[in-house]
Formats: structure tokens, C-alpha cells, sequence
């Protein structure tokens, strides 16, 4: 006869018996899941705010955290850009970086980040002077609470330099009130929003300064924007090219008399600005908003396909240059263009082809196709003075990391990367290349030299 019975008399039960009440096991993501923070309202915060706390969540680097996320799932036009992957502005644009970040971080943690960015108005908004490199942020709004502060998207857009919430200008992140004595090593430096780089200061309590009031122009800037980003993703799905066409035209009509051209004038924008946008082109955000405000018109019922009038009318009629840049009419004179470009090359720090036509109201296309031999002359001086000052800085690096190898020798310290850039003080970061030369360069010397007295000495 079989026994059924187990050990401690209890009937054993068949493998199916168990199949049959198993609670299905969700599927395990990459990372913790983590809440965008601010969702649904205008203090949205920024994707790279969110994987800076994600990765402090895991007690994990950002970079550390990106190599982890890209291994799993792979982005290998991206891959050697890692270290400099969050400084770019791309992040948060409606360039094809943002959106594979936020798709593979939304796989990793499972999470919704769709309003972490403005990738939302890639179809509405040209990407020039969406975002910007630098990192600003409200006085007031980081000290805030007793939670870790985090960088708002609104701050990351080009054209707001104040908090709506507060009425202060924001300040750029690299600012530290702290003595030189109480500044952090580079290597124990916080990648974290709201955190002081440099001393490691929360909400950036080493700066003592009082806020700087913003003007009435920089909140009402900051006020459209706000109303942008507070928009649910349902209404914005409603935003089309043709709707915005449609809001321009009645906007024009009913403030400018049907004229384009007389609406760039009066709000200060070029010429062909509104024609431009009105038939089809995407117009770029600050210059968007600063056409609303000269028409004290709601920027978010324009995008909507209507005219609104805002409730605030401070600002109608008033021409203020949203990027703080003057229009700047073109030299249309050959001789005097030709002149121009013969004496920037003479200057002791020459202009790049670039900031020649930003300098003088041209189009970057102009000095090349209309003036080659001069246009080519002003470039090979410029390649010429770049390559002086990396020479220079390749040179002043050399002398600093080898008096700094010499001071570690004499106290008996090993040479190299780490302990030669923190005596020097100097920061090989992978942009810099002509420290990065200098560097390897100072290390190979001095490791030959302990090469030759260990052989001496053995």
C-alpha cells in the first residue's frame, strides 16, 4: 500500500493543487517606481530633475544609472555621450534624445514622464531657444518645504527668468555662497537639483543674497509658459499646425488690422516672422509668447485655433524683446560687408563666421556665398587663434600638474589622475581635451621616472 502522508502526518497535496491558486507575480521593472513630481500642474518637474533623484533613490550616480538603463536598453547613438548626456539641452527639447530617454526610462520604471519635457509641442514649436543648457532655479521655491527640492521644467524653458509663483528672478545653479575652505572635493561634488554643487548646500542656502525682484514683463513671460505646461495631454492632442494658423489669422485680424508684417513691427520681431508662421512654419516659443503679450493675447487659446483676450492687460500694446536681443537690419552694402569681414580678421580675438553674422544682422549663410575669399580668411584665422589658445591652455595645464606631481613626490604620494588633479586643482573633464593631453602627458613622464628608479633600486 503507498503512503500519501507526509512525515508529520499531514496529506500531501499535488503540484496542481498549488498552480491553481498562485497569485500572478507582476513583471519586475529595471528601477523603483518613482512619480514625476508636479504631474498635471505648471510645477511639472524636469526628466533630468527626475533621474537625478531616481539615481539617489538607488543610492546610484546619474552616469552610473544611465549606463545601467542603456545596457538594458540599448541607445547606441548615445552611448559614448554618456558623461555629458544630461548638460544638453536635448534632454528637454523636441529633438529625438529626449523622447528615447523618457521612453526607456518610462520601461525601466514604469512610470508615466510625458509632461517631463516639451517634447508635448514638437509639432507646434521650432526647437531654437526652447530650452536652455544652464541650470536656474527659484530662491524661494527650493527652500520650500522639508522635502528635497527639484528643478521645475518651467525653469528649463529658454525664455523664463522668473518664478510666477514668488515674483523673483531665477539664479543659475553654479552661484555658492560658501568659503572657499568649505567647498567640496570635486569627486564628492552632488549631482542633484536644488543642492548646491559645490558646498552641497540644500536649497542653496549658502547663497545669503535677498531674491531679486522680477519685472512685470519677465512674470508675464513666465505666466504664459506656466499655462502651457499646466495643460492636461488630452488638450494638448487638440493642438494642430492648422489650429495655430487659424488662432494667428484671427489674432492678426482682430489686433493688427489683417497685417502681418505690421504685427512683427509692432512686437518687435523680424519682418517675416508672422507671415512665416502663418504659413506653415513652427514658430519658436519666446517669440510666440512675446507676439501674445504685445496683443495681450492668451498664447494657450492661440494653439487651441482662437483669439483670447488675457484678463491682464498690463502688457498689450508694449514692445518688450522676450530674449533680451535688439533686430539688427542687415548691411546690405557689398564694399561695407567686404570691409566688416577684412577688419574682424585683423582683431586680436577674431569672431567665428557664426557670431560675424549674429554681430551684424546677416544671415550665417551670407558672408560665405556672397564674400568666399573673405569669409574663408576670417575662418583660417579663427582655426589659427583657437589653436593658440589650446596651445596655451595645453601649456598652463603641463606647468600645473607638473609642480603639483613634484609636491606629491616630496611628501611621498603616489602620482596619478586622481591625486594629481586634486593637488593641482585642475579638473580633467573629457570636453577639455587640452587638459586631458597635458595631463596624460605630465603622468606619463613621471611614471618613467619612477619606472628607472625602481630598476636603479632592484
Amino acid at each position: 500500500m503507498r503512503c500519501t502522508g507526509t512525515h508529520c502526518g499531514m496529506r500531501r497535496r499535488s503540484p496542481s493543487s498549488f498552480t491553481r491558486w498562485r497569485r500572478p507575480v507582476p513583471n519586475r521593472t529595471l528601477f523603483y517606481p518613482k512619480q514625476l513630481l508636479g504631474q498635471g500642474t505648471a510645477q511639472v518637474q524636469s526628466l533630468r530633475s527626475y533621474l537625478e533623484h531616481l539615481a539617489l533613490a538607488h543610492n546610484m550616480k546619474p552616469r552610473a544609472m544611465l549606463e545601467s538603463l542603456f545596457a538594458t536598453f540599448p541607445v547606441t547613438q548615445h552611448e559614448a555621450a554618456i558623461p555629458t548626456l544630461l548638460k544638453r539641452c536635448s534632454v528637454h527639447g523636441n529633438a529625438a534624445l529626449g523622447p528615447e530617454l523618457r521612453e526607456r526610462l518610462e520601461r525601466a520604471t514604469g512610470c508615466s514622464l510625458e509632461e517631463a519635457g516639451f517634447w508635448r509641442f514638437s509639432g507646434l514649436l521650432a526647437p531654437t531657444n526652447l530650452v536652455r543648457n544652464r541650470t536656474m532655479y527659484c530662491p524661494c521655491c527650493v527652500q520650500e518645504g522639508e522635502e528635497l527640492p527639484y528643478i521645475r521644467l518651467l525653469w528649463v524653458a529658454d525664455c523664463v527668468t522668473a518664478c510666477p509663483v514668488h515674483g523673483v528672478r531665477l539664479r543659475l545653479d553654479s552661484e555658492c555662497g560658501a568659503p572657499e575652505s568649505e567647498r567640496l572635493p570635486v569627486q564628492k561634488r552632488p549631482s542633484l537639483g536644488g543642492v548646491c554643487t559645490q558646498c552641497g548646500s540644500v536649497g542653496h542656502r549658502c547663497v545669503t543674497d535677498a531674491p531679486e525682484a522680477a519685472t512685470q514683463e519677465e512674470i508675464a513671460v513666465a505666466r504664459q509658459v506656466a499655462r502651457l505646461l499646466a495643460l492636461p495631454e488630452a488638450t494638448i492632442n487638440t493642438f494642430t499646425p492648422e489650429s495655430l494658423r487659424s488662432g494667428l489669422k484671427q489674432l492678426v485680424s482682430a489686433v493688427y488690422g489683417g497685417s502681418v508684417v505690421r504685427a512683427s513691427r509692432e512686437a518687435g520681431l523680424s519682418r517675416a516672422s508672422v507671415c512665416t508662421w502663418a504659413g506653415g512654419g513652427r514658430p519658436g516659443l519666446p517669440w510666440l509668447v512675446q507676439l501674445c503679450l504685445h496683443a495681450g493675447a492668451d498664447v494657450v487659446q492661440l494653439l487651441g485655433g482662437s483669439y483670447s483676450p488675457l484678463e491682464d492687460q498690463s502688457m498689450t500694446g508694449k514692445q518688450y524683446d522676450v530674449m533680451g536681443r535688439t533686430y539688427n537690419f542687415a548691411q546690405t552694402d557689398n564694399e561695407t560687408v567686404r570691409r566688416l569681414l577684412r577688419e574682424a580678421a585683423l582683431e586680436a580675438n577674431p569672431p567665428s563666421l557664426r557670431e560675424f553674422a549674429r554681430r551684424h544682422g546677416l544671415h550665417i549663410d551670407t558672408p560665405k556665398k556672397r564674400f568666399p575669399a573673405e569669409a574663408r580668411a576670417l575662418a583660417e584665422v579663427g582655426r589659427a587663434h583657437l589653436k593658440r589658445i589650446r596651445q596655451l591652455q595645453y601649456e598652463e595645464a603641463v606647468a600645473s600638474y607638473t609642480r603639483a606631481a613634484e609636491a606629491l613626490r616630496e611628501k611621498g604620494s603616489c602620482v596619478h589622475e586622481r591625486t594629481l588633479q586634486q593637488e593641482s586643482g585642475l579638473v580633467a573633464f573629457s570636453q577639455n581635451a587640452s587638459r586631458v593631453r597635458a595631463l596624460q602627458s605630465v603622468l606619463s613622464r613621471f611614471r618613467a621616472h619612477e619606472d628607472e628608479e625602481a630598476v636603479a633600486a632592484g
